[in-house]
């Protein structure tokens, strides 16, 4: 994550980072991106949680703003997006 979105050599521009503000909102996003990763993968990889209907709804919520920021910088379309039902499917349930 860190990498990906870099101040100085980022492959991911979420922000004009030619300005002290906008380095400040492309660190956020750094954080915001590594924290959803150690929260939601990180803790299904490694625990069997079960997480209430309250909680999924709020890390889905979460997940959807941060694919919205990936559509707004560029990076993900409809068309670089691939999706196998059956196999998501398999890894949720």
């Amino acid at each position: 994550m860190t990498a990906a979105f870099s101040v100085n050599n980022q492959i991911v521009q979420l922000a004009y980072i030619n300005t002290a503000n906008g380095r400040n909102i492309q660190l956020g996003y750094i954080k915001i991106f590594k924290g959803s990763m150690i929260r939601i993968r990180n803790s299904k990889a490694h625990e069997d949680l079960n997480s209430d209907r309250t909680n999924t709804i709020y890390l889905l919520y979460n997940t959807s703003f941060l694919f919205i920021k990936l559509q707004e910088s560029g990076v993900l379309t409809a068309a670089n997006i691939s999706y196998d039902k059956e196999q998501t499917k398999k890894q949720v349930f």
